[in-house]
């Protein structure tokens, strides 16, 4: 099992410093406006494997948070085993 770790020692703009560890089998999910999403996505190291969806992107607003993880997963997990 692996991990992934975000470490943002200082404070960028209107960010405090923080540390977010995620297991690699795990879907998260940080719900925040889009300044603070902009700001987070700077602290992103350029990884392929790491995907970001924003409010661009056409979530379902009669979903729920989870159940757009849930359906953008499956959805991900079958483009990537057709690819």
């Amino acid at each position: 099992m692996s991990f992934f770790t975000i470490d943002n020692k200082e404070k960028s703009g209107i960010l405090p410093p923080f540390s977010i560890t995620i297991k690699d089998s795990e879907i998260s999910a940080i719900y925040s406006d889009s300044e603070v999403q902009a700001a987070l996505l700077k602290c992103l190291p350029n990884q392929q494997d790491i995907i970001v969806f924003d409010e661009t992107d056409g979530l379902y607003e009669r979903l729920t948070v989870e159940d757009n993880l849930r359906f953008f997963h499956k959805w991900l997990c079958m483009y990537n085993s057709i690819s």
